[in-house]
């Protein structure tokens, strides 16, 4: 499957009028009883590869000479990470709890899995940290006339009082329809939303 996604980006806190549009390519192909998912945007590509299940496994990305590759292998997450020439590994065990990093296709499980909540875990690509996780399934809403699925993304425990984010969801495919959030405190709130999909 082809999805040409144009992505409308409103910058919302600091100037309203301030937009952004970007048209990225999105393949999605089954590979081995799992999920290829490649997104080609103007400054990046990143290639993340879900089991049968739907869970995240491998992601790899490229953006203006970086790179990163995060692997998981049963309850271990390896992430290695090129910046300016450096590289960096880290190793995060004893991991439980799903693994969200992309939210395009990493929100379909639990989208039409009905849970009410779940824990999950992110990598912090800055210091490569692992991040513990919540997310809410809220209420059914309208948006531009479709059904959407709102989520409530928050850091777990006491850090919650400082960060959250809100996807929007197609609750028939679990794909993303529309995000809002910011990168912490005192950053601008970013509204991304999906106008249109296309598939051939």
């Amino acid at each position: 499957m082809l999805l040409i996604l144009t992505i409308l980006l409103t910058y919302c806190d600091f100037d309203p009028q301030t937009q952004k549009t970007l048209t990225d390519k999105v393949t999605i192909d089954a590979k081995g009883g799992g999920s290829e998912v490649v997104t080609e945007g103007a400054d990046f590509s990143r290639t993340t590869r879900y089991d049968a299940h739907g869970l995240l496994q491998e992601l790899s990305e490229e953006k203006k000479g970086e790179t990163l590759h995060i692997a998981r292998q049963s309850d271990q997450i390896t992430i290695t990470a090129t910046r300016h020439g450096e590289t960096k590994t880290k190793t995060h065990k004893g991991v439980k709890e799903p693994w969200i990093q992309e939210l395009y296709f990493g929100l379909k499980t639990f989208t039409l899995s009905r849970q009410p909540k779940l824990k999950y875990v992110s990598i912090n690509p800055d210091d490569l940290s692992l991040v513990p996780m919540v997310l809410t399934r809220k209420e059914v809403e309208t948006i531009d006339g479709h059904r959407a699925q709102k989520l409530h993304m928050t850091v777990d425990g006491w850090k919650s009082r400082f960060w959250e984010a809100w996807s929007w969801t197609d609750p028939e495919t679990g794909l993303l329809i529309q995000k809002k959030g910011n990168r912490g405190p005192l950053t601008p709130t970013i509204i991304t939303k999906i106008q249109k999909n296309l598939s051939n």
